[in-house]
């Protein structure tokens, strides 16, 4: 009676045990999925931060850009201003302060971004 009793208690520790590692399998298969989309959301996070920041960058160069051009033409217009009238040389003297100091800041910029 006693190999009975103990080929039963010795089923029931397999059994116990086959329960106990079929439910770490299923838990383990259940939060795989969990975790590769953890990581890939980690990643597109870090992506879109990576674009966020260069588009940030563009634009500002984009801005010193539309600046300088602006200045640039309303110095251009001053210099036309100029000939057609022969005079106003103060006119040419602001502009020429105003474009300075534009392209002065935006080489100021640039540097820093460097």
């Amino acid at each position: 009676m006693d190999y009975g009793m103990a080929l039963e208690s010795f089923l029931k520790l397999c059994g116990i045990l086959g329960i106990v590692a079929g439910s770490v399998k299923a838990l383990v298969y259940f939060s795989t999925p969990y975790r590769s989309i953890t990581r890939k959301l980690k990643r597109h996070s870090e992506f879109f931060a990576n674009d966020k920041r260069a588009l940030e960058d563009l634009e500002k160069k984009v801005y010193y850009e539309k600046e300088c051009i602006n200045a640039i033409g309303m110095a251009i217009s001053e210099l036309i201003n100029h000939e057609i009238t022969g005079n106003d040389v103060e006119e040419l003297k602001a502009r020429q302060r105003e474009l300075n100091s534009v392209l002065l800041r935006s080489q100021q910029s640039y540097k820093r971004e460097v």
